[in-house]
């Protein structure tokens, strides 16, 4: 639905026909940019291949800064999902999972954080972090 009908929808109807060529252009240079980066794990080491890609072609200090990019994107990422597989959950079980294992931390007028905190959430990014964790070579090299 995405793919095939809102985003060519929206590039043609809102932004012009301009931007279908950009998408395109944008498409064909990810395109073989991931062809040119196919044959780099037969090179590196099978772990962090951004940072030994970076470390090998522009250095050590600009490898640093992308491994931890690398790392604050993942985090993201999974904060994300972890919040997304709590909802998906408790939509499945009709809101029950949400109201046991839910509490208020903070007041309700609370404009820096959340006033509650789903247990759900917290279970599914401990999960998370502990696959994470199990390749250690992984975060010892970050």
């Amino acid at each position: 639905m995405m793919l095939f009908i809102i985003l060519p929808f929206s590039l043609t109807q809102v932004a012009g026909p301009s931007t279908v060529l950009a998408v395109i252009f944008a498409f064909l240079i990810i395109f073989f940019t991931s062809a040119h980066l196919s044959e780099l794990p037969c090179t590196m080491p099978k772990n962090c291949v951004q940072y030994h890609f970076a470390y090998a072609v522009i250095g050590e200090l600009p490898a640093f800064v992308i491994s931890w990019i690398s790392l604050v994107d993942y985090v993201a990422q999974a904060g994300l999902f972890c919040k997304a597989w709590a909802d998906h959950f408790n939509l499945l079980f009709r809101g029950l999972p949400a109201k046991s294992l839910t509490f208020e931390v903070f007041s309700e007028d609370s404009s820096i954080l959340s006033p509650q905190v789903d247990l759900l959430t917290v279970l599914s990014a401990v999960i998370t972090l502990c696959l994470l964790l199990c390749s250690l070579r992984v975060v010892g090299t970050i």
